[in-house]
């Protein structure tokens, strides 16, 4: 049983949950939707405060819209996109205080419905998904819609009180169990849950080479890389004076000769932790692109006949997640079938080893 200082029940933590006419739990004085991310944001408005008075142009937008680097806001307002007062603005332009500032973004379209869903549990304020390979959750950078959250807020658009949030975040080409809060009460408890390390993440990973020992423990800082290379922008570095601590455990479940199968346990949560911590230890994920120059498998690849790519992803996907239900106060565990590619690679792997095992015989 949950202790009642964690629960949403307790007075003054978070909130109180009441009965629904169905006779089940719903949490009270959910957040009203501030906006809708079923359809593409394409005009942005902002008015200049006090503390952007004086401040240029392109700075004031960057600081905005998070999503973009300062080079593509620069762009964006050169190509005659972002106006001030309803007049052109320029990228060196001095702002000042109660200024208008506009930006209209010229978005490519996406059929929502093109990305599936697949729904592994659901309630009244939680939704978990085995996310598939290659789908953003959330926009960002150049891709600011046809992302995961887009399709579900298009999904639950005719429930007032549900707006769907991120509990946590998978990488685009990683797949698995994600999780969903429905309303904003429910995310805060189930990411707090995650920070103070209540919950067990369990991922399952194809790296290279083969692993000698049967289980093990990563235990290095994580922060952003500054060095100069290919995706440096979005690599992250090992044992960087500005990292923080980072903690993974694994073990072994199968070795195929020059790769291995592992199952991976977060201890914390930094990005791309698991990727960066198996790099770490000379063991990079199959087809980890950023971390190892070689983003696909072939069949020649693995010493196996014909040709053709084998995988052209990542090799890790988010196995489970256990944590306590927030208002039924029980542990639940939410599991993800692995996807389709890393099972193909998997049983070829295994078809390898087995031929031959027979050779050697």
């Amino acid at each position: 049983m949950m202790a009642a200082s964690r629960g949403l029940q307790s007075a003054g933590n978070l909130v109180t949950p009441v009965e629904n006419g169905e006779g089940t739990g719903r949490i009270a004085n959910v957040a009203k939707r501030k906006k809708d991310l079923s359809e593409p944001i394409e005009k942005y408005e902002w008015e200049v405060d006090l503390l952007y008075d004086g401040r240029r142009l392109d700075r004031f937008v960057h600081h905005k819209s998070h999503w973009r680097s300062r080079n593509v806001v620069q762009q964006i307002i050169r190509s005659g996109a972002v106006s001030v007062n309803g007049q052109p603005g320029k990228v060196s332009t001095r702002l000042r205080k109660g200024d208008i500032v506009t930006a209209v973004l010229n978005l490519p379209k996406v059929d929502l419905s093109q990305i599936k869903l697949d729904i592994i549990y659901e309630d009244d304020i939680i939704v978990a998904l085995n996310k598939q390979p290659g789908v953003l959750v959330h926009p960002a950078g150049k891709r600011l819609f046809g992302t995961l959250i887009n399709v579900l807020h298009a999904r639950y658009k005719d429930e007032p009180d549900v707006t769907p949030m991120l509990c946590h975040r998978l990488d685009e080409f990683t797949s698995g169990a994600l999780l969903i809060a429905k309303d904003a009460n429910t995310k805060r408890y189930i990411q707090r849950e995650f920070e103070a390390g209540r919950t067990q993440k369990s991922y399952l990973a194809i790296v290279e080479g083969k692993i000698s020992e049967d289980e093990g423990r990563i235990d290095a800082t994580i922060g952003p890389s500054r060095a100069k290379g290919p995706d440096y922008r979005s690599r992250m570095a090992t044992g960087v004076p500005w990292g923080q601590e980072a903690l993974t455990t694994f073990t072994v479940e199968e070795r195929f000769g020059d790769f291995t199968l592992v199952r991976c346990s977060l201890h914390t949560g930094r990005t791309h932790q698991i990727r960066v911590h198996l790099n770490h230890i000379g063991h990079p994920i199959a087809c980890d692109e950023v971390y190892t120059g070689r983003g696909a498998l072939s069949r020649a690849d693995l010493g196996l006949e014909g040709e053709g790519e084998v995988l052209s992803r990542q090799a890790l996907h988010s196995a489970s997640l256990k944590f306590v239900h927030p208002l039924r106060e029980e542990s639940l565990t939410i599991e993800a079938d692995i996807a389709e590619d890393m099972s193909r690679t998997i049983e070829l792997l295994r078809g390898r080893n087995s031929h031959e095992e027979k050779q050697a015989q």
